[in-house]
Protein backbone atom coordinates (compact mmCIF):
# COMPACT_ATOMS: atom_id res chain seq x y z
CA UNK A 1 0.00 0.00 0.00
CA UNK A 2 2.74 2.44 1.15
CA UNK A 3 4.30 1.88 -2.26
CA UNK A 4 1.50 2.38 -4.22
CA UNK A 5 0.77 5.66 -2.06
CA UNK A 6 4.36 6.36 -2.87
CA UNK A 7 4.13 5.88 -6.82
CA UNK A 8 0.82 8.02 -6.40
CA UNK A 9 2.08 11.16 -5.61
CA UNK A 10 4.85 10.84 -7.28
CA UNK A 11 3.05 10.50 -10.78
CA UNK A 12 0.35 12.85 -9.89
CA UNK A 13 3.26 15.99 -9.86
CA UNK A 14 4.51 14.54 -13.03
CA UNK A 15 1.29 14.49 -14.77
CA UNK A 16 0.48 17.29 -13.68
CA UNK A 17 3.52 18.96 -16.15
CA UNK A 18 3.25 16.13 -18.77
CA UNK A 19 -0.20 16.39 -19.89
CA UNK A 20 0.76 19.05 -22.47
CA UNK A 21 2.82 17.34 -24.82
CA UNK A 22 4.45 20.67 -26.24
CA UNK A 23 6.93 22.18 -23.75
CA UNK A 24 8.48 25.30 -23.18
CA UNK A 25 10.84 27.15 -25.84
CA UNK A 26 12.71 29.58 -27.11
CA UNK A 27 15.61 28.75 -25.60
CA UNK A 28 19.14 28.53 -27.15
CA UNK A 29 20.28 24.95 -27.79
CA UNK A 30 22.79 23.23 -25.86
CA UNK A 31 26.49 22.19 -27.36
CA UNK A 32 28.34 19.86 -27.85
CA UNK A 33 32.19 19.08 -29.18
CA UNK A 34 34.18 16.43 -28.72
CA UNK A 35 37.87 15.84 -29.18
CA UNK A 36 40.04 12.40 -29.41
CA UNK A 37 43.28 12.07 -28.70
CA UNK A 38 45.52 8.97 -28.04
CA UNK A 39 42.45 7.08 -27.02
CA UNK A 40 40.77 9.61 -24.80
CA UNK A 41 37.93 11.27 -25.53
CA UNK A 42 36.98 14.89 -23.94
CA UNK A 43 33.33 16.47 -24.98
CA UNK A 44 33.03 20.17 -24.00
CA UNK A 45 29.17 21.10 -22.96
CA UNK A 46 27.40 24.10 -22.80
CA UNK A 47 23.50 23.99 -21.61
CA UNK A 48 21.69 27.75 -21.93
CA UNK A 49 20.69 29.93 -19.44
CA UNK A 50 16.67 29.95 -17.99
CA UNK A 51 14.58 31.62 -15.58
CA UNK A 52 15.44 29.07 -12.86
CA UNK A 53 18.13 26.05 -12.49
CA UNK A 54 17.15 22.57 -14.19
CA UNK A 55 18.27 19.44 -14.20
CA UNK A 56 19.82 17.32 -16.61
CA UNK A 57 21.92 14.75 -18.44
CA UNK A 58 25.45 14.18 -19.90
CA UNK A 59 25.11 10.53 -21.57
CA UNK A 60 28.02 8.78 -23.65
CA UNK A 61 26.41 5.05 -25.27
CA UNK A 62 29.42 2.76 -26.87
CA UNK A 63 27.67 1.29 -29.57
CA UNK A 64 27.87 -1.03 -32.13
CA UNK A 65 26.54 1.58 -34.32
CA UNK A 66 24.18 4.18 -33.84
CA UNK A 67 20.42 4.68 -36.41
CA UNK A 68 17.77 7.30 -36.09
CA UNK A 69 14.71 4.80 -37.29
CA UNK A 70 11.15 5.48 -38.28
CA UNK A 71 9.16 4.16 -35.18
CA UNK A 72 6.67 2.04 -36.07
CA UNK A 73 3.77 0.79 -33.57
CA UNK A 74 1.80 -1.89 -33.79
CA UNK A 75 -2.03 -2.04 -33.29
CA UNK A 76 -3.66 -5.36 -32.84
CA UNK A 77 -6.64 -3.91 -30.86
CA UNK A 78 -6.45 -6.83 -28.46
CA UNK A 79 -6.72 -6.06 -24.44
CA UNK A 80 -6.46 -7.68 -21.25
CA UNK A 81 -3.39 -8.65 -19.43
CA UNK A 82 -0.35 -9.05 -21.03
CA UNK A 83 -2.04 -6.60 -23.48
CA UNK A 84 -1.72 -3.02 -22.94
CA UNK A 85 -5.15 -1.56 -23.68
CA UNK A 86 -5.89 -0.23 -27.25
CA UNK A 87 -6.26 3.37 -25.85
CA UNK A 88 -3.02 3.59 -24.32
CA UNK A 89 -1.47 1.99 -27.56
CA UNK A 90 -2.78 4.77 -29.15
CA UNK A 91 -1.73 7.56 -26.90
CA UNK A 92 1.82 5.82 -26.94
CA UNK A 93 2.04 6.43 -30.66
CA UNK A 94 0.45 10.08 -30.02
CA UNK A 95 2.94 11.08 -27.37
CA UNK A 96 5.69 9.12 -28.65
CA UNK A 97 5.57 11.33 -32.18
CA UNK A 98 4.95 14.64 -29.80
CA UNK A 99 8.36 13.57 -27.67
CA UNK A 100 10.57 12.96 -30.39
CA UNK A 101 9.40 16.09 -32.34
CA UNK A 102 9.85 18.35 -28.91
CA UNK A 103 13.58 17.17 -28.90
CA UNK A 104 14.14 17.60 -32.56
CA UNK A 105 14.50 14.52 -33.48
CA UNK A 106 13.60 13.50 -37.56
CA UNK A 107 12.09 10.38 -36.57
CA UNK A 108 8.42 10.08 -37.33
CA UNK A 109 5.68 7.87 -35.57
CA UNK A 110 3.04 5.53 -36.93
CA UNK A 111 0.65 2.95 -36.42
CA UNK A 112 0.03 -0.70 -38.18
CA UNK A 113 -2.50 -2.97 -38.20
CA UNK A 114 -1.86 -6.90 -37.56
CA UNK A 115 -2.64 -7.95 -40.91
CA UNK A 116 0.51 -5.15 -42.22
CA UNK A 117 3.01 -7.07 -40.27
CA UNK A 118 4.63 -9.38 -42.46
CA UNK A 119 4.59 -6.71 -45.07
CA UNK A 120 6.92 -4.81 -42.86
CA UNK A 121 8.88 -7.26 -41.39
CA UNK A 122 9.61 -7.60 -44.89
CA UNK A 123 10.76 -4.23 -46.10
CA UNK A 124 13.96 -4.26 -43.53
CA UNK A 125 15.36 -3.06 -40.52
CA UNK A 126 13.55 -0.18 -38.55
CA UNK A 127 12.10 0.19 -35.38
CA UNK A 128 8.76 -1.59 -34.07
CA UNK A 129 7.39 -1.19 -30.83
CA UNK A 130 4.76 -3.95 -29.56
CA UNK A 131 2.62 -4.44 -26.57
CA UNK A 132 0.45 -6.62 -27.66
CA UNK A 133 0.01 -10.30 -27.45
CA UNK A 134 1.47 -12.81 -30.51
CA UNK A 135 1.13 -16.01 -31.39
CA UNK A 136 4.04 -18.59 -31.91
CA UNK A 137 4.09 -17.51 -35.73
CA UNK A 138 4.30 -14.20 -35.33
CA UNK A 139 6.96 -14.57 -33.12
CA UNK A 140 8.99 -16.84 -35.32
CA UNK A 141 8.68 -13.92 -37.75
CA UNK A 142 10.15 -11.35 -35.16
CA UNK A 143 12.94 -13.27 -34.06
CA UNK A 144 14.08 -13.78 -37.63
CA UNK A 145 13.59 -9.77 -38.19
CA UNK A 146 15.43 -8.87 -35.22
CA UNK A 147 18.71 -11.44 -35.56
CA UNK A 148 18.55 -10.20 -39.22
CA UNK A 149 19.28 -6.20 -37.69
CA UNK A 150 15.74 -4.44 -36.54
CA UNK A 151 15.30 -3.21 -33.19
CA UNK A 152 11.91 -4.30 -31.47
CA UNK A 153 10.73 -2.88 -28.66
CA UNK A 154 8.92 -4.85 -26.56
CA UNK A 155 6.12 -2.93 -23.72
CA UNK A 156 6.03 -6.55 -21.40
CA UNK A 157 8.44 -8.88 -22.59
CA UNK A 158 5.48 -12.30 -22.18
CA UNK A 159 3.89 -10.50 -25.09
CA UNK A 160 6.09 -12.37 -27.47
CA UNK A 161 6.61 -16.23 -26.92
CA UNK A 162 10.72 -16.32 -28.09
CA UNK A 163 11.03 -13.33 -25.14
CA UNK A 164 8.57 -15.23 -22.60
CA UNK A 165 8.86 -18.62 -20.49
CA UNK A 166 10.40 -21.44 -22.77
CA UNK A 167 11.02 -19.37 -25.64
CA UNK A 168 14.72 -18.77 -27.02
CA UNK A 169 15.28 -15.93 -24.76
CA UNK A 170 13.15 -16.48 -22.16
CA UNK A 171 13.45 -13.24 -20.27
CA UNK A 172 11.72 -14.13 -16.30
CA UNK A 173 9.25 -11.57 -14.70
CA UNK A 174 7.99 -10.40 -11.75
CA UNK A 175 5.60 -7.91 -9.83
CA UNK A 176 7.67 -4.46 -9.24
CA UNK A 177 7.42 -2.87 -6.10
CA UNK A 178 8.79 0.74 -5.86
CA UNK A 179 10.23 2.22 -3.18
CA UNK A 180 9.88 6.00 -4.57
CA UNK A 181 13.31 6.08 -4.04
CA UNK A 182 15.98 6.26 -7.75
CA UNK A 183 19.38 4.93 -6.62
CA UNK A 184 21.51 8.14 -7.03
CA UNK A 185 24.48 7.47 -9.87
CA UNK A 186 22.24 4.69 -11.78
CA UNK A 187 21.84 5.26 -15.36
CA UNK A 188 18.39 6.00 -14.75
CA UNK A 189 18.68 8.23 -12.00
CA UNK A 190 21.08 10.04 -14.80
CA UNK A 191 18.58 10.20 -17.53
CA UNK A 192 15.57 10.64 -15.88
CA UNK A 193 13.69 7.47 -16.59
CA UNK A 194 10.32 7.98 -15.38
CA UNK A 195 8.61 4.68 -16.14
CA UNK A 196 9.39 3.66 -12.61
CA UNK A 197 6.83 1.03 -11.48
CA UNK A 198 5.31 -0.98 -14.21
CA UNK A 199 3.19 -4.36 -13.37
CA UNK A 200 5.83 -6.36 -13.39
CA UNK A 201 9.58 -6.20 -14.25
CA UNK A 202 12.68 -8.21 -15.88
CA UNK A 203 14.56 -10.78 -13.49
CA UNK A 204 17.91 -8.80 -13.51
CA UNK A 205 19.83 -11.83 -13.43
CA UNK A 206 17.71 -13.06 -16.53
CA UNK A 207 18.93 -10.29 -18.27
CA UNK A 208 22.73 -10.17 -17.13
CA UNK A 209 22.87 -14.11 -18.05
CA UNK A 210 22.08 -13.50 -21.47
CA UNK A 211 24.39 -10.58 -22.29
CA UNK A 212 21.86 -7.91 -21.50
CA UNK A 213 22.07 -4.01 -20.02
CA UNK A 214 20.04 -2.74 -17.12
CA UNK A 215 19.09 0.50 -18.87
CA UNK A 216 15.90 0.84 -15.72
CA UNK A 217 14.79 1.54 -12.23
CA UNK A 218 15.61 -1.31 -10.11
CA UNK A 219 13.17 -2.81 -7.69
CA UNK A 220 13.25 -2.23 -3.61
CA UNK A 221 14.55 -6.17 -3.54
CA UNK A 222 17.22 -5.54 -6.44
CA UNK A 223 15.31 -8.30 -8.21
CA UNK A 224 13.77 -7.02 -11.25
CA UNK A 225 13.86 -3.47 -13.48
CA UNK A 226 11.78 -2.01 -15.39
CA UNK A 227 13.65 -1.74 -18.46
CA UNK A 228 16.56 -3.68 -20.84
CA UNK A 229 18.65 -3.95 -23.70
CA UNK A 230 20.03 -7.43 -25.52
CA UNK A 231 21.59 -8.05 -28.15
CA UNK A 232 20.17 -10.70 -30.79
CA UNK A 233 22.04 -11.70 -33.68
CA UNK A 234 22.50 -8.25 -35.66
CA UNK A 235 19.48 -6.60 -34.01
CA UNK A 236 18.53 -5.75 -30.20
CA UNK A 237 15.29 -6.29 -28.53
CA UNK A 238 14.46 -3.62 -25.96
CA UNK A 239 12.22 -5.05 -23.32
CA UNK A 240 10.21 -3.03 -20.93
CA UNK A 241 8.37 -4.03 -17.96
CA UNK A 242 4.27 -3.79 -18.60
CA UNK A 243 1.69 -3.42 -19.39
CA UNK A 244 0.87 -0.06 -20.19
CA UNK A 245 -0.96 0.85 -16.92
CA UNK A 246 -2.87 3.74 -14.95
CA UNK A 247 -0.54 6.78 -13.96
CA UNK A 248 -1.04 5.79 -10.38
CA UNK A 249 1.24 3.29 -10.79
CA UNK A 250 3.87 5.14 -12.67
CA UNK A 251 3.54 3.24 -16.37
CA UNK A 252 0.88 5.27 -18.58
CA UNK A 253 1.76 5.91 -21.63
CA UNK A 254 3.08 9.59 -21.76
CA UNK A 255 5.88 8.01 -19.32
CA UNK A 256 6.76 5.44 -21.52
CA UNK A 257 7.00 7.59 -24.38
CA UNK A 258 9.57 9.97 -22.78
CA UNK A 259 11.67 7.46 -21.73
CA UNK A 260 11.63 5.73 -24.89
CA UNK A 261 12.47 8.95 -27.35
CA UNK A 262 15.19 9.74 -25.39
CA UNK A 263 16.88 5.76 -25.42
CA UNK A 264 16.00 6.02 -28.75
CA UNK A 265 18.07 9.26 -29.55
CA UNK A 266 20.71 8.37 -27.08
CA UNK A 267 21.44 5.00 -29.00
CA UNK A 268 21.25 3.22 -25.59
CA UNK A 269 19.11 0.53 -27.20
CA UNK A 270 22.44 -0.54 -29.18
CA UNK A 271 24.95 -0.04 -26.44
CA UNK A 272 28.23 -2.66 -26.73
CA UNK A 273 30.70 -1.30 -24.29
CA UNK A 274 30.72 1.17 -21.46
CA UNK A 275 27.76 3.96 -20.52
CA UNK A 276 29.53 7.25 -19.39
CA UNK A 277 26.58 9.50 -17.99
CA UNK A 278 26.33 12.08 -15.50
CA UNK A 279 23.06 14.11 -14.04
CA UNK A 280 23.68 17.88 -14.01
CA UNK A 281 21.95 20.27 -12.42
CA UNK A 282 22.24 23.72 -14.70
CA UNK A 283 21.98 27.20 -12.63
CA UNK A 284 20.36 29.88 -13.91
CA UNK A 285 22.92 31.24 -15.79
CA UNK A 286 23.42 28.54 -17.48
CA UNK A 287 26.39 25.97 -17.46
CA UNK A 288 29.81 24.89 -18.98
CA UNK A 289 31.32 21.12 -18.40
CA UNK A 290 33.53 18.21 -20.00
CA UNK A 291 33.08 14.59 -19.96
CA UNK A 292 36.36 12.78 -20.45
CA UNK A 293 36.57 8.86 -21.24
CA UNK A 294 38.46 6.12 -22.84
CA UNK A 295 37.74 5.56 -26.17
CA UNK A 296 38.55 1.73 -27.93
CA UNK A 297 37.71 0.94 -31.62
CA UNK A 298 33.75 1.42 -31.03
CA UNK A 299 31.47 4.72 -32.25
CA UNK A 300 30.26 7.00 -28.90
CA UNK A 301 27.05 8.36 -29.08
CA UNK A 302 26.88 11.31 -26.92
CA UNK A 303 23.66 13.34 -25.68
CA UNK A 304 23.20 16.15 -23.97
CA UNK A 305 19.56 16.75 -22.84
CA UNK A 306 17.11 18.64 -20.24
CA UNK A 307 14.91 16.42 -17.80
CA UNK A 308 12.19 18.94 -16.93
CA UNK A 309 8.86 19.75 -18.67
CA UNK A 310 9.93 23.56 -19.07
CA UNK A 311 11.88 22.49 -21.55
CA UNK A 312 12.51 19.83 -24.91
CA UNK A 313 16.26 20.61 -25.20
CA UNK A 314 18.53 17.82 -26.92
CA UNK A 315 21.39 17.82 -28.40
CA UNK A 316 23.74 14.70 -29.92
CA UNK A 317 26.72 13.77 -31.70
CA UNK A 318 28.49 10.15 -32.77
CA UNK A 319 32.17 10.15 -32.40
CA UNK A 320 33.86 7.83 -34.61
CA UNK A 321 37.28 6.29 -33.69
Amino acid sequence: MRTELIAALFVAAMFITSACMVYGGGHEAPSLDATTIEGTATVDYTMPSWTHPYPSAVVAVTVDHYRSDEVTVLMTGRSGPPNSDPASVQGLVDHLGAELENIGSSATVTAIGESALGSYLSEGNGTLVIASEMNVTESIMLENWVKGGGLLVVIGPECVPFIAQGGSLEIGLGKFTYDGVATEGSLAHSLGLRTVCPVRGLSVDDVLSRSGVVLGHISADGGLTTMATFPLGNGRVLAMGGPIEHPFLASMEDVYAWDLARLLETGAPWVSGPIYHERLNVPARGLEGSLNFEIGTKDVRVSIFSLDDSHSLFKGLTIVP
